[in-house]
């Protein structure tokens, strides 16, 4: 038998079946190349900085919202930014390296405390096992542990005003600043911290007609025994208001007598604001305890 023929009906259905021939290029609408900006802006994450994040999640009084650190944003933020940190190169100026070590220092504290607090187990950072002194982190190229950090580095600069800056994620630690420590400002960022820590009175106050102060200067005694400060009660003199009434008891006494305010390890944590819609930008919770 012979090929079939086929009609003119069935030779137009092929015809109609066939792909239509393209326009010319300078016609065609353009297909989105892979290179060219999304539709949709880019995650947030992305453009959120660390000044951002301490903006968002620091209060007043210098408490932390980790209920807003730990919204994915926040949270891929300080990610991010404690790889900056990781990875960037030690600056050979002495307040730049000082800088970077305190951000690094609380940046990683910011982080491990939101993880370990969400444990049902967590009481504080201190009963966490290896929390200062096991746990690594990376600064600059360099591992070690937060004590490592705070020891062999940072303390070794001989600037007792780091004390003030550093935040160990509990309640009587100084408060956390809200933006990140830099050179050009250091000095008179390290000035206002021992202002607000020192002029807290959780931390320093007239105890039964004793100075009270933080046991940081207990801890660390050897740091303030030094110019311009000659001692613990000389560095709370520096940076006390002029009316606080500690002023006027080391002032006046021959001897002034020092108790230690016991240390709160709770974790410095801000309450979450009522829903009364007064929560500012920041999502802050107006005064804390």
């Amino acid at each position: 038998s012979g090929g079939a023929v086929s009609s003119p009906d069935e030779e137009a259905a092929e015809d109609a079946a066939e792909p239509e021939p393209e326009p010319p290029a300078e016609t065609r609408t353009p297909a989105p190349k892979e290179d060219q900006p999304p539709v949709e802006p880019p995650a947030q994450d992305v453009t959120l900085t660390y000044a951002d994040v301490l903006d968002r999640i620091v209060t007043d009084d210098g408490l932390v919202r980790y209920d807003i650190l730990a919204q994915p944003p926040l949270k891929s933020a300080l990610d991010a930014s404690i790889r900056r940190l990781a990875a960037a190169e030690l600056p050979e100026e002495e307040d730049a390296r000082l800088a970077l070590w305190c951000n690094a220092y609380n940046a990683n504290v910011l982080a491990m405390a939101l993880a370990e607090s969400r444990r049902e187990s967590f009481v504080n950072v201190l009963e966490v096992p290896g929390f200062f002194d096991r746990r690594t982190i990376t600064v600059a190229g360099e591992t070690m542990t937060l004590n490592e950090l705070e020891n062999d580095s940072i303390r070794r600069l001989n600037d007792p005003r780091i004390h003030a800056a550093l935040v160990c994620a509990a309640m009587s630690c100084p408060p956390l600043r809200r933006e990140p420590y830099v050179a050009d400002r250091l000095d008179e960022q390290l000035n206002d911290q021992c202002r607000r820590w020192v002029n807290d009175p959780s931390k320093f106050r007239m105890v039964e007609g004793k100075l009270g102060m933080n046991e940081i200067l207990n801890w660390y005694g050897e740091d303030f025994r030094t110019a311009p400060y000659g001692n613990e009660v000389g560095f709370v003199l520096a940076f006390a208001k002029p009316s606080s009434p500690m002023t006027g008891y080391v002032l006046n006494a021959d001897e002034p007598e020092v108790v230690w305010i016991p240390y709160d390890w709770t974790l410095n944590q801000a309450p979450a604001p009522e829903t009364t819609g007064k929560e500012n930008e920041h999502g802050e919770a107006g005064e804390g305890g």
